[in-house]
């Protein structure tokens, strides 16, 4: 009964209408399974920009600087020579500072 007072309104309107119009296009599952694929996506694109942006700030703020070394003031304890060879055997001692120019702390 419900069926033909709705193909009655139909025609009434010039518009006619069927089963298969009025079901839903896609299926529940088929809805689920492209949310899943647009959350992937989503979650693969917020990866990769966080990697680049990892790697951004790793390669400008924290970059690795070689430690500045100095020698402190030198003073030779011993010096030996032999005058008919060129060669020499000579001890020393000295203060080498270190400056760690980088973020973290360096462990000698």
């Amino acid at each position: 009964m419900v069926e033909k007072n709705q193909q009655t309104y139909a025609s009434a309107n010039g518009y006619s209408r069927n089963d298969q119009e009025s079901a839903p296009f896609q299926s529940d599952e088929e809805l689920k399974r492209q949310k899943r694929i647009k959350l992937f996506a989503y979650i693969g694109i917020f990866i990769v920009f966080q990697i680049i942006v990892m790697t951004v700030f790793g390669l400008t703020v924290m970059k690795v600087k070689t430690p500045k070394a100095r020698w402190g003031e030198i003073s030779v304890e011993t010096l030996n020579s032999v005058p008919a060879t060129p060669s020499f055997d000579a001890t020393f001692e000295t203060q080498i500072r270190i400056k760690n120019t980088n973020w973290g702390s360096l462990q000698i």
